[in-house]
């Protein structure tokens, strides 16, 4: 996704919509970050490495299961 560009309503992480796109550029321009996930990998924080630390807080919600 070229930077800069509008995001689709939908993020469906087909070849030109995917979510790590959108994110790299959604969270330069935001001071926090709130996720609710159902799985979660430390490799999604070492793909968006240089783009998470600036933020004031991270909130990581997530089930019992993950």
């Amino acid at each position: 996704m070229p930077e800069n560009s509008k995001l689709a309503t939908l993020i469906d992480n087909l070849p030109d919509n995917k979510l790590l796109d959108a994110l790299k550029q959604l969270l330069p321009q935001t001071t926090a970050w709130d996720i609710a996930t159902g799985t979660f990998e430390i490799g999604s924080l070492l793909a968006l490495d240089g783009f998470w630390q600036p933020l004031r807080q991270i909130r990581l919600l997530m089930g019992d299961e993950t």
